[in-house]
């Protein structure tokens, strides 16, 4: 509509400027260097664009004529540029297949492109890096650290170097340097915190986890169980400082902020008790224990109940009524009979036990045992029940699922392999998930964007 508008008015323009001649028609005349001319006004005008269209269309073919080799120069460097692209997709594709020295050969190749030195620099560094020989990846790595715009690849690979031989400390000093290159990236808070959390330093260990809390790097649910782990930490490093008005303080921000997770209300209940708070250490457990009962609950219930073997007796029956026929309501009330030496009731609720969770009989045989045994001195049926509970399968604990190894009880880190938040309860023989800090360090890069 716009282009209609403009054409009427040029239109409209136009014939009045016609018209206008045609009423005045006038004339035009000169005399110069022996020519004399006398001609119209329109045809003077219509002359006039003529040589100016002339003049023009000249003027741009001289300029024409004169880009032709600035042309052939961008020309030969495009056709330059797609090869040092093609090298470079070569390359990452042979790294990426395991064909270093092919990686090698091609980053000799991409010095063609604008940004040449860096990517062969990177690509000769992975390269070394893939073939094992670290020493020098180290330097072309190092060397990536002199330009703004490599530095943090640069620091990536010093970090994924420092990892995989387990320099924790050179690594440490890498991620604190790759952060403050890239404050928000997911992946270096990632190791940031887990090495912070392997050497102890939970107050930083925290202070990470609040920045990865906040660029949603976490699940929520994988958020709130990370804030309890250091929250235990927190408290466990308040307690051996012999604080435990701090210790009960983390306690609760763990149990606070994942309220199903086990160690959280144990080391909860066992705190209030501690200081006093047995009825707050009780509810702690018996608001758990309605829809998560475990043996490490039992434990801290009974150690937060006051009173001789009879007292704890009723009140295990009290909790177990919470979840009446769940196994370990029927543990803790064989295990407070026996102790109580009421035979029939631990005789009862260990065959209950076994009823309840005939797959991991141990710990019940062994109560049934001791109940045959030393309540009614059936010494050849205890026996014959330790027997069979030395080859039952074996009951769940606290296993690492980065190493596999069994724990006697649940802490914030592996303590054979350093994982974090790794301990689960379970049986024996489950996957392992394995890895470890330096596959959380990315090993690709991407492409420059082709021109």
């Amino acid at each position: 509509m716009l282009r209609l508008i403009r054409f009427l008015v040029l239109a409209v323009l136009l014939v009045a400027a016609v018209v206008f001649l045609v009423e005045n028609p006038g004339r035009i005349g000169f005399d110069w260097l022996g020519w004399r001319v006398d001609t119209s006004v329109a045809v003077a005008l219509v002359a006039t664009l003529m040589l100016v269209g002339l003049l023009t269309a000249l003027w741009r073919a001289f300029g024409w004529v004169l880009a032709v080799p600035g042309r052939i120069g961008r020309g030969i460097q495009r056709r330059r540029e797609r090869r040092g692209l093609r090298a470079l997709t070569r390359g990452l594709t042979a790294l990426a297949a395991g064909r270093t020295g092919e990686a090698a050969r091609a980053a000799e190749r991409i010095d063609s492109l604008p940004e040449s030195a860096s990517l062969a620099k990177l690509l000769q560094a992975q390269a070394l890096a893939a073939e094992g020989d670290a020493a020098q990846a180290e330097e072309r790595f190092k060397a990536l650290l002199d330009e703004e715009e490599t530095a943090f690849l640069g620091r990536r690979g010093l970090l994924r170097l420092a990892l995989q031989r387990g320099d924790l400390a050179a690594a440490l000093t890498h991620a604190r340097e790759a952060r403050a290159l890239a404050p928000n990236t997911p992946w270096v808070l990632q190791i940031l915190f887990d090495l912070h959390c392997r050497q102890g330093a939970w107050g930083e260990a925290a202070s990470v986890l609040t920045a990865l809390g906040r660029v949603r790097a976490l699940e929520p649910a994988v958020l709130a169980q990370r804030q309890a782990t250091v929250a235990l930490a927190l408290a466990g490093q308040a307690e051996r400082e012999g604080a435990p008005a701090t210790a009960l303080r983390h306690a609760r921000v763990a149990a606070q902020a994942a309220p199903q997770f086990v160690p959280a209300v144990v080391a909860l209940a066992r705190l209030e008790a501690q200081v006093g708070k047995r009825s707050k250490a009780l509810a702690a457990v018996e608001a758990l224990w309605r829809t998560n009962p475990h043996p490490d609950l039992a434990a801290a219930y009974l150690a937060a109940v006051e009173g001789d073997a009879l007292d704890r007796f009723k009140r295990a029956e009290r909790l177990a009524g919470m979840a009446a026929d769940h196994v370990e309501s029927h543990m803790i009330l064989g295990v407070t009979a026996l102790d109580a030496k009421l035979w029939g009731e631990a005789k009862r609720h260990f065959e209950d036990a076994l009823r309840a969770d005939p797959g991991h009989p141990r710990r019940a045989l062994r109560g049934l045992a001791r109940a045959e045994g030393d309540g009614f001195d059936h010494r050849e049926q205890a026996i014959s029940l330790r027997e069979r509970a030395s080859e039952a399968p074996d009951d769940p604990h606290w296993h690492c699922t980065s190493c596999g190894m069994i724990q006697p009880t649940w802490a914030p880190v592996c303590g054979a392999c350093g994982a974090i938040d790794s301990l689960t309860w379970r049986t024996a023989g489950a996957g392992v998930a394995g890895g470890g800090l330096v596959t959380l360090v990315p090993d690709t890069v991407a492409l420059p964007p082709a021109r």
